[in-house]
């Protein structure tokens, strides 16, 4: 998994500050061109500094940051096949249909 950055982020102050003070000023830490994913890169700048992601799940296992449109989680016909990025880079397998979303969600991508 990584830090898709589509719905937004929360960062702890701790992880902004390593973020602003020690990463981003480190060119070996922090790419300083703006080639790449920003959310690809902005996952490698914190892990470079320690900073860790946490599941932001439900309990029920259904994921609360969407990177796709509800309709898109919802009907998952975007992602038909396991070759599609998003299968590869996810960390927990979403649930299907209905139960992809929490009840509880923060945001979707693309809304």
């Amino acid at each position: 998994g990584y830090m898709s950055g589509g719905a937004g982020y929360v960062l702890s102050k701790e992880a902004v500050r390593r973020f602003n003070e020690i990463s981003l000023p480190n060119a070996t830490l922090c790419k300083e061109d703006n080639t790449g994913a920003e959310d690809a890169e902005m996952g490698k700048c914190l892990m470079n500094v320690g900073v860790k992601t946490v599941d932001a799940r439900d309990n029920f296992g259904r994921f609360r940051f969407l990177p796709f449109t509800p309709e898109n989680h919802i009907s998952q016909r975007e992602w038909g096949y396991q070759d599609f990025w998003y299968y590869k880079n996810i960390k927990y397998p979403e649930n299907p249909g209905m139960h992809c979303c929490s009840d509880l969600a923060i945001s979707f991508h693309y809304v």
